[in-house]
């Protein structure tokens, strides 16, 4: 059997609605890692202090968990199990 073929059918999973997420979320994640590999130092260049940049990176991520914490029970809870368990798969 060949590389090709073995590799086929270990990610044969990778379909439908599955694969659209997975994709989705690779893209989102190398697009903002990008940006923020130079943030701290474009904030110092415009004058921040390394206190601002830990501050603002402290906001930013309670915003983020405050976000994600109600909106990802929602998403397991009524959404995304009707995608991926009902359509998907």
């Amino acid at each position: 059997m060949g590389l090709i073929s073995t590799l086929r059918d270990e990610f044969a999973f990778l379909r439908g609605n599955i694969l659209v997420m997975m994709t989705s979320w690779l893209v989102m994640n190398f697009a903002g890692a990008v940006p923020n590999t130079y943030y701290s130092l474009f904030v110092l260049g415009l004058g921040g202090t390394p206190f601002i940049i830990g501050l603002m990176q402290f906001f930013s991520y309670l915003a983020l968990a405050s976000t994600q914490f109600p909106g990802g029970y929602l998403a397991d809870k009524r959404w995304r199990k009707n995608l991926v368990v009902k359509r998907g798969l």
